[in-house]
Parts: C-alpha cells; sequence; structure tokens
C-alpha cells in the first residue's frame, strides 16, 4: 500500500510510512470518492484504499483489523476463484505476513474519533 505523500494522511495516517503492508481482499471498488475527501492511500489495483472525509471520518478498503492467520483462511477458501482467475495461491500465502503498522491504525483511529469533554 502507498499512502499519499503530498496530501500526507492527515492525522490518522500521518505516521505511517510512504509504503506499509496491508491486508487487502474485496470485490468491490470505490470508483469516486464522496464530495470533498481525501483521498489517503492506493496500491496498484485499487486508486481510493483509503480516504477521509471531514476531520474524523476515514474509509478504508483494506483490512487493518485481518492478522496474518485470517488472511490465509481467506486466501485458502477463495483458492478456486483466485485460480480461476491466474493468480497463484501458493505464491500469496508465501507473501503473507503480519501487518503491525496498519494495524495501528485501528488505535490511532479511535483514538481520533474519541468525543472530549
Amino acid at each position: 500500500m502507498a499512502r499519499d505523500g503530498v496530501r500526507g494522511g492527515g492525522r490518522s495516517h500521518g505516521d505511517l510510512p510512504i509504503e506499509f503492508a496491508t491486508h487487502v481482499v474485496h470485490e468491490q471498488s470505490v470508483r469516486r470518492l464522496p464530495p470533498r475527501a481525501v483521498a489517503l492511500a492506493a496500491n496498484a489495483h485499487e486508486a481510493h484504499q483509503a480516504f477521509r472525509v471531514g476531520p474524523s471520518a476515514w474509509g478504508m478498503q483494506f483490512h487493518p483489523y485481518f492478522s496474518d492467520a485470517v488472511i490465509r483462511d481467506y486466501v485458502q477458501c477463495f483458492a478456486p476463484s483466485l485460480q480461476r482467475t491466474g493468480m497463484d495461491t501458493d505464491a500469496l500465502q508465501q507473501r503473507v505476513q503480519a501487518t503491525p503498522r496498519a494495524a495501528s491504525l485501528l488505535t490511532r483511529s479511535a483514538q481520533l474519533a474519541e468525543v472530549k469533554p
């Protein structure tokens, strides 16, 4: 995943490196951002992997809450359909890794969204 280094990640994604590992699995795409949304991250497959609308609303297509075990199960479960599209599921399984930097977004986003008296 590549964080938008020009606009930055704002308060939620700002401490991530420009490129970071995360788990991605979906069949739907954000083709167009909502009005006034700011793109925060993209990859080779999706132009809008993460975006922000206003000061405390974020959208993410990747899955920072997935563990490497969960994504391995996804690859195994969807292996037949992935293989039909030409994907090498053995290679995908070998590339799966823990993604602690991406997972840190959960805590960071919760802290930023917390209402302060």
